[in-house]
């Protein structure tokens, strides 16, 4: 799926879309609003060109309201409604929209759900404003922040270029997990990146695609080939995707000479060259050449400071970023720079070492804070309670003390757990039991949140208006300990907040209970997300900068 806009001859198409709605507009409704000039639709489309989908709404200088989103009921559970949502968003922000408003029903939940999510508020009701059924109409506004200083508007995105004929050279994170016998065993990673795969192909552009697969340490491995990566993207495209034999060399230079408008290369994994981990000036010269235009759209990796990431960009004159990357940094800014308050974080994960540095300078932003995994343990004996064998940073005691110390200077309310699961070993067939926080057994470990706590954080979270998320409750890989970690994930997709969650082992802890759906944006990026937690900024996003 892919989304684009839409033109009158698509009438009859979206007619047939929503034919399945209660309340649909005809095809006279749906001719003239795609003629308005002043307005704007986009509409998720197939590999096939079927419509799924469709999203209108009209712009008057500083404001827009989104008039309508529908999807056909086959593909209502597939996240349409919310790309296309996002999408509109980010089309009102580029053209320098302050407001959307929107009217919903105010017994149309899911709609109201999705709406909350993505950081709209209700400003007022018209009472018994649909008359069948009987319903109120509630009328929302999203605010979007156009201020460069905050914002990342000013970072050239592909929207911006003109890509017709022009040799495209795109920056993506197709390091995929695959099984031993090298099939794909998750894709995400490969279609997150379509939305900007198929602009360029649909702006009769030459895509050539490079990435990095694994750690081959600089050497010519072919466990680490891209081959699988450029098969499977060949099947979704439903297009031939050529693997160049090298990431540089003559014989991918002809390769590259050799492509017309639409065709899709390839170039072998970059880490097979060790000058692209150290960011060799030579070596993203030879890339650079075989390219008139640069889209980063690798958020993961663009923490650091790699050959392909800010090299390639000095050498090329056009550089963008990609769909993917652009959506990322908005989610980010929205959840962190500009949220809608209160902002709880949800912070987890095994050291408190990885991730100081992120704790520290969210004190000056959330309103709450959260702690639990591991790292809780560090935290909690810093305070003199006896976590038995749990894992504990000694070194990191008196940090973690100061920290709690300067939460409460600053007023902000800090959450660590009340009780646990604890095992007398780190094994799936462990004796378990739950105890409280004061009475962790010796030689036992607490490797999940227990029931009081969960409640406890349920409760600190009712009220969110924005939740940032980053590192599981527990071992949550195990079953038994998994509990504390999977209520979070319901208790986070349940609320009427705009959620962002970032990290692999949060984002894996989503999909293992099944609500991945109702997350705002999971973000593709753990390092490059922490970074941005720390209140860095990203090498790859300063390089696309004017």
């Amino acid at each position: 799926m892919h989304i684009r806009q839409m033109d009158g001859g698509d009438v009859v198409a979206v007619a047939s879309i929503e034919a399945s709605a209660s309340s649909a507009w005809n095809e006279q409704q749906i001719a003239s609003e795609l003629q308005r000039k002043i307005g704007f639709a986009l509409v998720a489309v197939s590999l096939d060109d079927v419509p799924q989908a469709w999203c209108c709404g009209v712009q008057t200088a500083e404001d827009a309201e989104l008039l309508k989103i529908t999807v056909v009921p086959k593909m209502q559970r597939l996240g349409l409604g919310k790309s296309l949502l996002q999408s509109f968003c980010t089309d009102c922000a580029k053209k320098g929209v302050q407001k959307i408003f929107l009217e919903v029903r105010s017994k149309n939940y899911p709609a109201l759900n999705l709406y909350t999510k993505q950081g709209f508020q209700e400003i007022g009701r018209r009472k018994n404003y649909y008359k069948k059924p009987a319903d109120d109409a509630i009328i929302c506004v999203c605010r979007l922040n156009n201020d460069t200083e905050k914002k990342e508007d000013y970072m050239n995105t592909i929207r911006d270029l003109d890509l017709k004929g022009k040799r495209v050279l795109v920056r993506v994170d197709f390091n995929v997990p695959m099984d031993e016998e090298k099939n794909i065993t998750d894709d995400i990673r490969i279609r997150m990146a379509l939305p900007t795969i198929n602009h360029i192909l649909d702006q009769g552009a030459k895509l050539i695609l490079c990435s990095h697969m694994g750690r081959p340490g600089g050497e010519r491995v072919m466990d680490f080939s891209l081959a699988p990566a450029a098969s499977h993207l060949a099947e979704i495209l439903d297009r031939p995707v050529l693997l160049a034999p090298d990431c540089i060399g003559k014989e991918s230079e002809d390769l590259v000479a050799e492509m017309q408008p639409g065709d899709v290369l390839m170039l072998e994994n970059l880490r097979f060259h060790k000058q692209e981990t150290e960011n060799d000036a030579a070596f993203a010269e030879q890339i650079a050449r075989m390219a008139d235009v640069y889209i980063n759209d690798a958020f993961a990796v663009s923490h650091r400071a790699h050959a392909s990431v800010v090299g390639i960009p000095a050498y090329v004159a056009e550089k963008a970023a990609g769909y993917l990357l652009q959506t990322e940094m908005d989610f980010f800014h929205k959840a962190m720079d500009t949220p809608v308050r209160p902002l709880v974080a949800l912070v987890g994960g095994a050291k408190v070492s990885s991730k100081l540095g992120a704790l520290q300078n969210m004190l000056d932003t959330v309103d709450t804070m959260i702690i639990g995994g591991a790292m809780a343990n560090t935290f909690l004996k810093s305070q003199g309670v006896d976590m038995g064998a749990s894992k504990i940073e000694e070194d990191l005691l008196d940090s973690a003390r100061e920290f709690v110390q300067e939460a409460e200077r600053k007023g902000v309310k800090i959450y660590l757990p009340v009780d646990f699961v604890v095992a007398d070993r780190f094994a799936a067939d462990a004796v378990i039991k739950n105890v409280t926080f004061r009475d962790v057994p010796k030689g036992w470990m607490a490797l999940d949140i227990g029931p009081a706590t969960t409640s406890f954080f349920q409760e600190a979270m009712a009220d969110a208006r924005t939740i940032v998320w980053n590192g599981p409750m527990g071992a949550f890989e195990m079953d038994a300990f998994a509990r504390g970690t999977m209520a979070m994930c319901q208790a986070v997709a349940s609320s009427h907040a705009l959620s962002v969650t970032g990290g692999g082992d949060s984002n894996a802890a989503v999909k293992k209970s099944g609500e991945a759906a109702n997350i705002s944006y999971m973000s593709t990026g753990g390092g490059a997300f922490l970074t941005l937690m720390e209140g860095k900024t990203l090498p790859g996003v300063e390089v696309l900068k004017d």
